[in-house]
């Protein structure tokens, strides 16, 4: 009895385990079948199985995609993208700077970028700014500045001695070019990411002219004296609004 309960249990494992091999050798001579698509990405900005995002030249891909014969997407058209800018633009010089809020430089402009691939990308932006600045203390040495002693206009020429303050408003135009690498856009483990840090680099040009508030509405310089005298530290000192900007 006992050797016969032993063969019984011989012969069970035994089939056992010959059920994984036979199956797997089933798997080895059938061909390959994709099920339901349960996991595929279909976000909010992208949806995989959207056949707009796709180019004619790759559609022959992307439709046996759709009708589960690759495991693989067609590679969706590179996309393009335009953005708007604004903020304060002010110019670090020896003359302070004035801020927006008080009447200051400020700066818009525009861009337009083109991707390349999933990392790579062209940008090219126009940026327009105006730049101000007043300097709140009698300036020192303005002599030798061709900008108030005449050597550029005579009728700049203040007189010898005389308190001068340094202001200036400048108009900007900057172009650039831009190879733009965003590290953070391909992604393994999520579907979006948080922050997307990117390098770029390019080429650019930057034309600008510079102009001073140095005649009065009767095209006289200024008689900076009368400040001077009023005040001990001429904060809050503002040119007449019907003064003239002459460029320098």
């Amino acid at each position: 009895m006992i050797k016969k309960k032993y063969l019984l249990l011989g012969g069970l494992f035994a089939t056992l385990a010959a059920g994984p091999a036979l199956a797997q050798e089933s798997g080895n001579t059938t061909s390959a079948s994709y099920g339901s698509r349960d996991m595929t990405y279909r976000g909010e900005s992208y949806d995989v199985l959207d056949t707009s995002y796709v180019p004619s030249g790759r559609m022959e891909q992307h439709r046996k995609f759709l009708n589960h014969q690759t495991n693989f997407p067609a590679k969706p058209r590179n996309m393009w993208e335009i953005g708007l800018h604004v903020g304060m633009l002010n110019v670090s010089g020896d003359v302070q700077s004035l801020m927006v809020w008080n009447n200051g430089g400020w700066g818009v402009g525009a861009h337009v970028r083109k991707a390349l691939g999933y990392l790579a990308s062209l940008r090219l932006d126009y940026t327009y700014g105006i730049g101000k600045g007043m300097g709140y203390s009698p300036a020192v040495g303005w002599a030798n500045n061709p900008a108030y002693n005449g050597a550029n206009n005579s009728a700049l020429a203040y007189p010898d001695g005389a308190p001068v303050f340094y202001n200036y408003r400048m108009e900007s135009h900057q172009l650039t070019g831009d190879v733009v690498f965003s590290l953070g856009n391909i992604l393994f483990h999520r579907a979006r990411p948080k922050v997307d840090p990117y390098v770029f680099g390019g080429i650019g040009a930057h034309a600008y002219q510079t102009w001073i508030n140095a005649l009065d509405e009767n095209n006289r310089p200024y008689d900076f004296q009368t400040i001077v005298d009023k005040h001990t530290t001429p904060r809050g000192y503002e040119l007449k609004s019907k003064s003239m900007f002459v460029a320098i």
